[in-house]
């Protein structure tokens, strides 16, 4: 049965998918990742796509990095991971990147990508209350192994004064799926 905001729909469907790993750990709590020295994450914050508090505020607190990230093997695959907009118009993805502050630009008010890396098929799913998935596939083997996002200027840079201070976006749910070409329903 669907679920829309943790309640159960009255249209049953059956979900036929492979089998695939989800290659981020913690993946639901971005407090346990990577982050930069100008970001703050207030976990448990808002309500994650899954009908649970469980979302985190993503914030830029200082001119310095705003990624949140982990270091996973470099390979083939597909990053994707759920954002809400907060007061701020753009949010930066990346998936094993070679360039450490390019990323590749989703705008929640155009509801688009306006930047993209290279090697990148990128694409979204819009869910209910504003939620999106973001998905970014990669199909070089790059030598950079950060998966992530950041709060980002409309260019791709995480870092300076054009990203005014407490700029804040919501994310929640992040996955990697190494070698594949598409993304899976989303696995803990």
């Amino acid at each position: 049965y669907p679920l829309t905001s943790g309640v159960v729909g009255d249209c049953p469907h059956l979900l036929l998918e492979p089998s695939r790993t989800n290659t981020i750990t913690y993946s639901e709590n971005l407090n346990s990742w990577s982050k930069g020295s100008g970001l703050t994450i207030t976990t448990d914050n808002i309500i994650a796509p899954d009908g649970n508090k469980t979302a985190d505020k993503v914030e830029k607190t200082s001119q310095n990095y705003t990624f949140v990230r982990q270091s996973l093997t470099a390979s083939t695959g597909v990053f994707s991971i759920f954002v809400k907009k907060g007061n701020h118009r753009y949010v930066g993805i990346r998936n094993n990147e070679s360039n450490s502050t390019a990323h590749s630009v989703f705008d929640f008010d155009t509801e688009s990508f306006i930047v993209s890396q290279a090697n990148r098929t990128l694409s979204f799913d819009k869910l209910p209350n504003g939620w999106y998935r973001l998905i970014d596939y990669v199909s070089v083997n790059d030598s950079n192994t950060f998966v992530g996002i950041c709060i980002s200027d409309s260019s791709g840079n995480e870092i300076g004064t054009s990203i005014p201070l407490n700029s804040y976006i919501y994310a929640w749910g992040g996955q990697r799926e190494s070698g594949q070409t598409y993304a899976t329903s989303y696995i803990p």
